[in-house]
């Protein structure tokens, strides 16, 4: 059941599945197209999952970045004072 929720909850699948719904058995759920508002809190809550991952890769995409300039500068001859 939870797989079948997983897949069904993709955001290019835009489904809801709900096994709570009265009249359902422990076998069974409800699928429906997701509302714009279920896909908007779907993408907010995965963004605030990724956030640490996205900041650490922002934040060695720059210290990368300084160190080739950094690099460049020692490769054409003017080394920093500091």
């Amino acid at each position: 059941m939870r797989e079948i929720r997983y897949r069904l909850e993709q955001p290019y699948v835009k489904c809801t599945v709900l096994s709570d719904a009265p009249g359902l058995g422990d076998h069974e759920v409800l699928v429906r197209w997701a509302t714009s508002e279920e896909l908007q809190a779907r993408k907010r809550a995965q963004a605030e999952r990724q956030a640490p991952l996205v900041a650490l890769l922002r934040k060695q995409a720059a210290a990368e970045e300084a160190a080739a300039e950094r690099q460049a500068l020692e490769d054409a001859g003017q080394y920093g004072l500091f």
